[in-house]
Parts: C-alpha cells; structure tokens; sequence
C-alpha cells in the first residue's frame, strides 16, 4: 500500500510511511507520542512541504494521542464499574483540578457560543474545532504523563527538537528579512519555541546524572539561545528575561549560585554576539528600533473592538474580519486590516479580549494561571521531598511555561500546540510531586506503626501495618515502591 501511495504521490506516501511509524510507536509507548507531539511542533514547516492536509505530523501525533487517551479513559471506566480500579493505573494528573479544568471547559465554550453573535460563524467553528482538539490533547497528556522519566523525556526531546529545528533553519536558508526562523514560518513563533527549548533544557541539565549529559543540555540552551537572538523577536528577549529571571529567582543557596553563574554566562555570550557580529548587530538595530511595524495599530482596535463589547467580545477568530470598521485617523498600517488576509492581533491576551470580551480572559486565565501555579506549587513540594533533580526539573518547565506565555505579548498564540503541552505538562509535574509526597507520608506512617509492634509479631503484622497506613495512597503507585530488601 506504501509503495503503491508512493507511485501516486510520493508525498502520500512519505506520510504514511511516517503514520504507521508513529502508530507503532503509540501504542509501544504513550511516552513516545507526547514527545513526538512535541518534537513536531518544532517544526511548522513540514506542513507547508507536505499541504496543510490531515497527514502532517503534527496533527497525526495529536489525533492518537486523543484516541489513545479517551481509550485508556474508557478502560478505567468500565473496571470502575465492575470492581474497582486495577491497581498500578494512577489517576489522571488533572482528577484532582476541577477548578483548572472548569476554566479550561469554559474557554472553549464561550469560543463555541461566540458564533450566537459573531460576523463570520465558519471562522468560529472552524477555531472551536481547534480550540477543542487542543483540549483534548491536554487531557490525553494528563492521562498518560505521570513519572519523573516521561517529563525528564519531554524536556529533552523538546531541547532537541529546538537545535534541530535552528541547525535546519540554517542548513536550509529558511529566513524573512534577515529574521531566523529555523523550521517555523514566522519569528515569534520560533523564538517563542527556542525559549521553552531554553527552559526545558535547563531542568533537563539540573535532572541529568553524568557530566556530559549535562555538557550537552548547555550546548543546545547556547543554540537556542542563538536561535532567539537570530530572530530579531522582541517577544523573544521579554520571555528569554522572564523564564532566566524565574530560574534564578526560584533557586536557593549554592543552587542559585550556579544557575546566575550559567544565565551570566549566557547573558555574556549573547551581550557578544549582539555587539561583536554582523547578525548581532542586525538584530540589535531591530530590536532597539521605535518602529512597531504596524502592530500599535493592530492593539488599538483591538482595544476598541473590547471597549465596544466588552463582556463576550466581537467573535471567536472575528477581530480580522471586523478590523475595518475600527480604522482611524490614528490608524497608520491600513493595509494590515484591508488586505485579502488581515492580520490577527499579534498579541495573545488583547486578541482573546476583543474576540470573547471579559468571558474569554477570565476563562482562559483561570486556565493558564491555574496550570502555571500547579507547576509552582509542584517546585515547592519537590523542594520538601529534597530532591534536586525533580526541583531542578519542575523549574525548567515552569520557566518554559512563563516564556512561552511572556512571548504572547507579541504573537496570537491560544492555540500553540507547544503552549497547551506545557501547560499539561505543568499540571503532571505537580501530580507527580504529590504523589511522591503522599507516597513519602504513608510510608513514614508505616514505619513508624512497625517500629511501636513487638519484635515478634513484626513479621507477622508488617504486611497488615502497610496495608492500613499505606493503602488508599500507593494504590495508584505501586512502580513507586522501593525494591524488596
């Protein structure tokens, strides 16, 4: 069947070439697919190769992941049913959120009830439809992301996923404007990928056990950190400050000694760059340029479309095709909104307000905010569990979360598959911790219960004595316990 695709079209059968790979590799391993879902939102481009068709990677990674999920859901409902939960399945990362997962419900379906007063209804159920593929796979992430090795993997796949992108983008002359954008189709999207590639590999570097491991996460944070600067994003250098100054500021004693010592050093390199090189300087002058290429108009009337509907907004994906009519006398970039294809609002928070009003901000920032303080609250837990390397990686993905978020300032992003990942994965990382924190309470319980038994009935009760201190907590765990003496 391959080859016979291939003939028709070789492009066919490239991509079922790589359906079928990934699908064996699903069902191998969930951990495989998260990080492949990953690793291919590194590389936008692949697409616009292939046609925006049902087969790109991107899409293929994310419908078996739903699948799979609702599958795996399925399975635990019916046990429930017929006696309970087998043990060894943890629950979910996002059972125990209902707050998180209300606000997550309820940004979707007021996108969904937008097209009750929008202009255009297909752009509102087209995004709706998006809108809610990216829902379902958070919940898919949360169902199948629960141990320490699988976000120790996304971390890495991600920080390797954003140097191959950048070493391809070079390798294949893919720029606008003198702007890198290694395996993306637009700057800020890119540089916004190359920060959570930055703050995911430093988790990865504080969560490796050998030097070299090590050596090499901070070879590809310089990478992407180049990636960045090659960008000319100003988004890009606000997220890249955000997520090192959370890094630094979430670190203690000679912890943080060494995380300021590396963001110095990085910091120094980049400050070289800048100064000492032709794309350097070509960036600086960007950067530092007053001209905001049109998107001070594109904020205005966004804020006028907000201050006209303020509670429900003029309509899921409606700002482009209502633009027009909030042109101005101050309104310098006309050609942005009465093009054939206006512009979005470049700026994530402004474009939700002008489309779903007060309804979509508080929606989708109850939301982000709710997986953004899981993932800082799991930081503080690992900090009790005294576990450098679980800290050193719940940092890295809080770090990554905040840049990405900071980088929509300056880019229409709510429905980043890279940002709904993190965001999932910010919510399985606090599971995680816990987990190991309850797993950690009942197992001091039970050793304190063995310790007060008589020396003669503690081998006879010492089964008893775990199963009353410890049962309802390692249920869900059992891969937790340490190996039998």
């Amino acid at each position: 069947m391959l080859a016979l695709l291939s003939v028709i079209d070789p492009t066919l059968g490239i991509a079922g070439a790589l359906t079928i790979a990934i699908a064996v590799g699903f069902f191998h391993s969930a951990t495989f697919g998260i990080c492949a879902f990953v690793f291919f939102s590194y590389f936008e481009l692949i697409t616009e190769y292939t046609g925006n068709t049902a087969l790109s990677p991107i899409k293929v990674c994310g419908g078996a992941l739903i699948v799979i999920g609702l599958l795996d859901l399925a399975t635990r409902a019916r046990h429930l049913g017929v006696g309970g939960p087998s043990r060894g399945r943890a629950a979910p990362a996002w059972a125990r959120h209902p707050i998180v997962l209300t606000a997550m419900v309820g940004f979707v379906a007021v996108g969904a009830a937008s097209a009750a007063w929008a202009v255009n209804t297909d752009q509102v159920k087209t995004l709706t439809i998006r809108l809610i593929t990216e829902a379902l796979v958070f919940l898919a992430i949360g169902v199948f992301l629960l141990r320490r090795q699988q976000l120790y993997a996304v971390a890495c796949t991600a920080l390797v996923a954003g140097v191959l992108s950048t070493l391809a983008g070079v390798v294949l002359g893919n720029e606008a404007f003198g702007r890198a954008l290694g395996m993306f189709t637009d700057p800020n999207e890119y540089a916004s990928a190359m920060v959570a590639s930055i703050g995911l590999g430093f988790g990865a570097m504080g969560a490796a056990r050998t030097p070299w491991v090590r050596r090499g996460c901070l070879a590809g944070i310089a990478i992407c950190g180049w990636g960045v600067l090659a960008s000319q994003s100003r988004g890009g250098l606000i997220a890249i400050a955000l997520a090192a100054l959370f890094i630094v500021v979430s670190s203690r004693g000679r912890e943080r000694v060494r995380m300021m010592g590396a963001t110095f050093v990085l910091v120094a390199a980049a400050v070289s760059m800048l100064m000492l090189t032709p794309t350097g300087q070509q960036s600086l002058e960007r950067i530092t340029n007053g001209d905001s290429s049109g998107r001070s108009d594109l904020w205005r009337i966004a804020v006028l479309q907000y201050q006209d509907f303020p509670l429900h907004g003029v309509g899921l994906g409606n700002y482009p095709v209502v633009a027009k009519r909030y042109i101005t006398a101050e309104t310098e970039h006309t050609e942005l909104v009465v093009s054939i294809a206006p512009r979005t609002t470049h700026n994530t928070y402004l474009e939700i307000a002008a489309e779903l009003g007060t309804l979509g901000l508080v929606t989708f920032g109850g939301f982000v905010g709710g997986c953004v303080l899981l993932g800082m609250r799991g930081v503080r837990g690992a900090r009790r569990l005294r576990d450098d390397g679980a800290v050193a990686l719940g940092r890295g993905i809080v770090a990554a979360t905040l840049g990405v978020l900071a980088s929509c300032i300056f880019l229409s992003n709510q429905y980043g598959e890279l940002m709904w990942a993190l965001l999932a994965t910010c919510v399985a990382f606090h599971a995680y911790v816990s987990r190991q924190l309850r797993l950690a309470a009942a197992l001091e319980t039970a050793q304190e219960i063995v310790e007060n038994l008589p020396v003669d009935d503690i081998a006879a009760d010492l089964t008893e004595a775990l199963a009353v201190a410890a049962l309802d907590e390692l249920d869900g765990a059992p891969e937790l316990l340490p190996a039998p003496r």
